[in-house]
Parts: C-alpha cells; sequence; structure tokens
C-alpha cells in the first residue's frame, strides 16, 4: 500500500545543528579514542501520521537520514520512540546507504507490511548493503548529490506497530549508539503517529 498523501507535519527546528540538534547525550563509559556524534543533516524534524492502522499490524516508514559531526565511526544499537503514547513501538529498522544520494527514490514514505513486505511492494530498501555503522560526516545542507561518489547519509527504514487499535505516536525517535568506546543516545525530531479509524489529533488530520 502506497503512503505518499499520507498527512506529514513539519515542525521548524532552527538552530538544529550538529549537537544542538536536539541530542541528548547520555554519558555511559569513558575512553580516549576520537568520538563522532549521529546527527540529522537540516533544520527540520517531520511526522507521518498513517491513518487507520489495526492492532499489530506492521508497517515500514522512511525518510530518517542521519550522519556524522565530524571524522570517525558510530555504531547503531538501538532505535526507540521516545515517550511513546498508546504502545507505539518499533520492532524493527534497517539501515542503508541513502538512495537519494545515489539518485535512486524510495517507494513512498510509509507502506504497509514488514521491512522485507515493503520492498515487494516497491520500497527502496537495499538489504544487500544493510550497516549499522555510521562513518560519514554529513554534506552541506545545499550540496547537490555526487551520483558517482559513496553516499555520506544512511537512511533508516523503520518498521513500527501499536497493541490496539487506538491512537498511539511518538513525535522523537531515540538512537543508541556507541562511538570511541562510549555509548550516547541521540534524539531527533522524526515522529510517527499510528491513526486509529477515527482520530481527531493533529497528526492524524484532526
Amino acid at each position: 500500500m502506497l503512503g505518499d498523501r499520507s498527512p506529514a507535519r513539519r515542525r521548524n527546528r532552527a538552530g538544529l545543528r550538529a549537537l544542538t540538534m536536539a541530542m541528548v547525550v547520555l554519558f555511559v563509559a569513558a575512553c580516549s579514542s576520537p568520538v563522532s556524534h549521529l546527527v540529522l543533516p537540516g533544520d527540520e524534524g517531520i511526522t507521518f501520521g498513517i491513518p487507520d492502522v489495526k492492532a499489530n499490524q506492521p508497517y515500514t516508514v522512511t525518510g530518517l537520514a542521519i550522519c556524522l559531526d565530524r571524522p570517525g565511526a558510530a555504531t547503531i544499537l538501538r532505535v526507540t520512540p521516545v515517550n511513546p503514547v498508546g504502545g507505539l513501538r518499533i520492532d524493527a529498522f534497517v539501515a542503508t546507504p541513502d538512495p537519494f544520494e545515489l539518485g535512486q527514490s524510495v517507494g513512498g514514505s510509509w507502506k504497509q507490511g514488514t521491512l522485507h513486505q515493503a520492498v515487494a511492494e516497491g520500497e527502496n530498501i537495499n538489504f544487500a548493503r544493510a550497516t549499522t555503522t555510521v562513518t560519514h560526516t554529513c554534506p552541506p545542507i545545499n550540496e547537490r548529490p555526487n551520483l558517482h561518489s559513496t553516499p555520506r547519509r544512511i537512511m533508516l527504514f523503520l518498521q513500527y506497530s501499536k497493541p490496539t487499535d487506538t491512537h498511539a505516536s511518538a513525535d522523537e525517535t531515540a538512537i543508541e549508539y556507541v562511538s570511541g568506546g562510549e555509548r550516547f543516545i541521540a534524539v531527533v525530531p522524526y515522529g510517527v503517529a499510528l491513526c486509529a479509524a477515527v482520530d481527531r489529533t493533529a497528526d492524524c488530520g484532526g
């Protein structure tokens, strides 16, 4: 099911650059190795609203691109919704080089089904190039993609579900990662709402 017509609420986040992009950094272990942090390349967040979602019905959502604030490497451990309402959960994720930087498109903002089912529905998820390690710094905001170079951003495809037919949502997403031997959590303004059949909330057309 193609989700290009889903309501999406964009939230301007002026000044959300590098470590000031609403990142919450949790220090876990000390190490002298260089540390790089995951950031969103840009100043805006977004929330996707998916209509009339039933209990335990999986949906795959895309559009979360990340990169590093400085040279180095970061390994993604876990991705979770922040302060979820209605039991919203991220059941699985896959990270690949950003298709847009390869001159490719994704199939839509969301699709019904698991990650693998979304591919069958036309979503551009290259499992053969899946990775949990981010090694490139963010490109300049206005830089045009170089189709002949390695993508500098990583695209996260997230599989969501909820336990009941009622509204479930979260406005932010937490990405737990390791860099330089330390563990951190980046909280980014990327949200999803799995709407009820009749839903008056802002993210669901209310």
